[in-house]
């Protein structure tokens, strides 16, 4: 038997398919006008402990892996150096989520807005609101 070639287009939300309209796709992705399929996942590192967050804070020079083990309902215990040997940095509130800005990273917690700063291959904690100068315009 021979084989047709039918052109995919895509997922159709109308009631009436044409040949090529589909219903739903598995495993394929629209990259560059075109359909490709997903690769797998591929494994990046081996982790010794499991995470209920992992975070990789990237910069120009480093590169340092954060994990956050949520402890039980409303704690945390923050994570440094997963990839090679775990060390606790921190307990805090529950974490929801966690944002990098430059080399600051912040914790998003239900109780308040944590910062954590890198410098001097370390991370020092800021606290909830860390102290900043002052900035005054003038005309």
């Amino acid at each position: 038997m021979a084989r047709v070639q039918t052109q995919i287009n895509g997922i159709s939300t109308q009631s009436t398919y044409t040949e090529g309209d589909c219903y739903s796709l598995v495993n394929l992705r629209p990259k560059n006008g075109a359909l490709h399929p997903v690769p797998n996942r591929r494994v990046l590192r081996e982790l010794s402990q499991k995470y209920d967050i992992i975070h990789i804070h990237r910069n120009s020079d480093y590169t340092n892996w954060i994990g956050i083990k949520h402890t039980n309902s409303n704690r945390s215990s923050v994570y440094n150096k997963i990839d090679t040997t775990p060390t606790l940095m921190w307990d805090v509130p529950k974490v929801t989520s966690v944002q990098q800005i430059g080399n600051m990273v912040v914790l998003i917690t239900g109780e308040g807005i944590f910062h954590l700063l890198y410098t001097d291959q370390e991370y020092k904690v800021l606290g909830e609101l860390p102290e900043m100068n002052r900035i005054e315009y003038r005309i």
